[in-house]
Order: C-alpha cells, then structure tokens, then sequence
C-alpha cells in the first residue's frame, strides 16, 4: 500500500488553466457515487459551492478546505465535494 500522496505543485495550480466542479453523495446506504453533479464547470471555487447549495435548499453548507484543490461540506448525511481539476493542454481536437 502507498503511503505517500500526490500532491500538484503550486505552480501549476497558479499557471495552467483550471476548472471547479461540484458533486453531491447521497443520504442513504442504498445509493453509492454521486447523486447529483455540474453539468458544467464553475470558473471558481464559490460559484461552486453555490451551485451546490442552490441544489440542497439548505442556504449555507459548513464548508471545510481539503487541501489546494478541494472543498467538502455536510448537510445532515449528504456530503458534498467541490473540486478543481486541470483543463486540457492544448487545442480542443
């Protein structure tokens, strides 16, 4: 087993290009994944969580970082996870 992570280097995280995405998990053991996710990609991290609490009805979502990259939040049982990811290089094919 790994014990190490990997992590991204800050830099790339500054230069590239990159993307937030939000995802709800559900309230029950019956359901496994996600049950609910961004049809598309937020330019920030709290456009978001916006998105995401708009989808819970709750008005607030108790936000904690997670690192560089990713947010998580608790809603009574759902958890939901905000997070960045890196476009693609280049040209669209």
């Amino acid at each position: 087993m790994m014990s190490k992570t990997r992590k991204r280097k800050t830099a790339t995280a500054v230069e590239d290009p990159h993307a937030w995405a939000a995802i709800v998990f559900g309230n029950t053991p019956d359901v496994v994944g996600a049950t609910r996710r961004s049809e598309r990609l937020h330019w920030t991290c709290e456009a978001a969580q916006r998105e995401a609490e708009e989808w819970l009805g709750t008005g607030g979502v108790a936000w904690q970082r997670m690192g560089e990259w990713m947010m998580l939040g608790r809603v009574g049982q759902r958890i939901v996870v905000v997070t960045g990811v890196l476009l693609p290089k280049g040209d669209p094919p």
